[in-house]
């Protein structure tokens, strides 16, 4: 069975059905989206009791803060301004 997801814990209350009390649900969720949003330091997978498993080459360097891409040598420098 895998982990419970943000979705999944945030649902729990309405036995996973969102129909059940979709404007409890999305306040919630809007809630913590905003709290993640206006501030830097809060993480809701820590604050809510979440920790990713199984994740993959790509996810794992995007959650480590680095690109999951070969750079090209002008993405490093720059692009000049275009006009048109």
């Amino acid at each position: 069975m895998s982990e419970p997801t943000v979705v999944t814990k945030v649902t729990a209350g309405f036995k996973g059905d969102v129909g059940v009390v979709p404007r409890q649900f999305l306040r919630q969720f809007v809630n913590i989206l905003d709290l993640a949003s206006e501030n830097d330091e809060f993480d809701p997978m820590s604050a809510e009791g979440f920790e990713p498993t199984d994740l993959n080459e790509v996810e794992l360097l995007i959650r480590e803060g680095r690109t999951y891409f070969d750079e090209e040598p002008a993405d490093i420098q720059g692009y000049a301004a275009v006009e048109f």
